[in-house]
């Protein structure tokens, strides 16, 4: 299963860089399931963000612009993924 998907081009210093990352995986080693807690009040509406330019900042897209396996490296990417959720209201 893919738990996350982003797929896009990168256009940095005159370069074109196609990506696409498919994160997953769930046997021991490669299991790439996060969790991710985050604080709300009750009774309020809220709005959950995932920070796209937080994760590309994160990756080095030029030296690995593919990720479509479980790999240890799926699992680490997978880590910062879970790292750019956060709650706009609340």
């Amino acid at each position: 299963y893919i738990n996350f998907k982003l797929e896009g081009n990168l256009n940095e210093n005159n370069k074109k860089t196609n990506f696409d990352y498919h994160l997953g995986g769930y046997q021991s080693n490669f299991n790439a399931i996060q969790t991710i807690s985050l604080h709300v009040k009750q009774n309020k509406v809220i709005q959950i963000s995932f920070d796209v330019k937080a994760f590309i900042k994160m990756i080095s897209i030029q030296s690995n612009p593919k990720m479509m396996s479980p790999s240890l490296k799926a699992v680490e990417l997978s880590k910062l993924v879970a790292k750019c959720f956060h709650i706009i209201n609340g």
